[in-house]
């Protein structure tokens, strides 16, 4: 995918609806946005997000989601993410995931967010995210940016064979 696409697409991400679009011509099969519910999750976590909606879900091999997680906040900070991603994890344990976060009413900074998880090395027992953090200016993507975005992997392959 040329980059002029890739940042006229990430120009546009504006709403899970765009986020679709920005995904599906990435190569990504997608869906129609789709809120969860975060009725379960602690008042503290539910206080911190606006709305979430799954936009990718693939169920072949293994699984891999996309969503679009938009916050309370005017900006994102990095705890918040955070705490909502352990909540999350806690409730959905199974899977990969890429998130992508947006401040509330403003669209201009994403940050897409790939948890990873790994064993805490003080207790073996308990689980560690190590969070994977992209943050793009939308009106301004820089050439480095476009190249990760649009950068596969190995294992997204599998997940994705026809990026």
């Amino acid at each position: 995918m040329e980059s002029q696409t890739v940042r006229d697409l990430l120009q546009k991400y504006d709403s899970p609806q765009m986020g679709k679009k920005f995904f599906q011509e990435l190569g990504y099969k997608v869906m129609e946005p789709l809120p969860i519910d975060l009725s379960d999750f602690p008042e503290k976590v539910k206080e911190l997000i606006s709305s979430i909606y799954k936009i990718v879900d693939l169920q072949d091999s293994s699984s891999f989601s996309v969503y679009h997680v938009q916050l309370r906040d005017n900006e994102i900070k990095r705890t918040h993410v955070r705490r909502f991603l352990e909540t999350f994890y806690r409730h959905y344990s199974q899977g990969e995931n890429l998130f992508v976060f947006c401040a509330d009413n403003c669209f201009d900074e994403l940050h897409f967010v790939s948890p990873r998880r790994l064993l805490d090395p003080r207790d073996q027992s308990k689980v560690r995210l190590w969070l994977r953090t992209l943050p793009v200016r939308r009106s301004s993507p820089s050439h480095k940016t476009i190249s990760r975005v649009t950068l596969k992997t190995k294992e997204e392959e599998n997940l994705c064979p026809s990026i």
